[in-house]
């Protein structure tokens, strides 16, 4: 499979086309943790990000996680970043941008935050983490005899605060500023970004549900898609097994770039 990939970026660069590489970061980059606090970026992989840009390529990291938090574990003014699934973002050279709604509803974030985290009691186990634009309320380590109450507790939420979404995932609830966005409306601010002359060949390698949304808008613009670690019906072109696959064709790519 990888050089299947290999190929597709190698015909774009045979035709002195700029190469765009976006990373998910959870699940793709990062193996999936239990405890989202638990997961650390490996000195290893920045290394082949560096190395990414090095060799000329554009790189980026499109996550659901905060800004923040991305600038914490990417430390390294050369990659874009984008959070909240690129509601905001901050590029290589440092142009900031955060879409205008977004924006208007951090204090009603920061409100929705505050009754959550008084609602839940600690003996729930659910864990909420804050996006600052958005917040995720992890259930997966809830006993299954407190499940009801909380998601009882989701239901008077979205009582409370209409105006925000809230969006069922497998073993979370990720709570949205009043705003239709998806990956694929990142990618396409992201693109927009780079200010190049001509369209880039647009790699993406995510691993969930909430990748689909950009897998579909690469495909449309004829670029590499890469589903990690998931063998289930996917829009992505290509499947890798596994976070370290992938970590294995960032170094694979950075020569190929070279």
């Amino acid at each position: 499979m990888q050089t299947e990939i290999l190929a597709a970026v190698q015909q774009a660069l045979s035709a002195s086309q700029e190469v765009f590489l976006v990373f998910d970061r959870d699940g793709t980059l990062v193996p999936i943790s239990p405890l989202p606090d638990a997961t650390s970026v490996s000195p290893l992989l920045l290394c082949g990000l560096a190395d990414l840009v090095s060799a000329g390529a554009h790189v980026a990291i499109l996550s659901a996680r905060g800004l923040t938090c991305l600038s914490r574990d990417f430390p390294s003014t050369s990659l874009m970043l984008a959070g909240n699934s690129g509601l905001e973002i901050i590029s290589a050279e440092k142009v900031y941008f955060c879409e205008a709604r977004a924006a208007a509803s951090r204090g009603l974030i920061s409100k929705a935050r505050e009754a959550l985290s008084g609602w839940l009691s600690p003996q729930y186990g659910a864990i909420l983490e804050d996006h600052e634009l958005s917040l995720c309320l992890h259930w997966h380590l809830v006993p299954m005899r407190f499940l009801p109450e909380v998601f009882a507790i989701v239901d008077r939420f979205r009582s409370a605060f209409g105006t925000l979404s809230v969006r069922t995932l497998p073993t979370s609830f990720e709570i949205w500023p009043p705003v239709v966005w998806d990956k694929g409306f990142g990618l396409e601010q992201m693109t927009a970004m780079l200010r190049l002359k001509r369209a880039p060949l647009v790699l993406y390698a995510g691993d969930a549900e909430p990748d689909e949304a950009a897998f579909a808008w690469v495909n449309a613009h004829r670029g590499v898609s890469i589903r990690v670690g998931s063998s289930r019906k996917t829009e992505a072109q290509f499947c890798l097994s596994s976070c370290g696959s992938l970590v294995d064709l960032i170094a694979a790519l950075s020569l190929l770039r070279s």
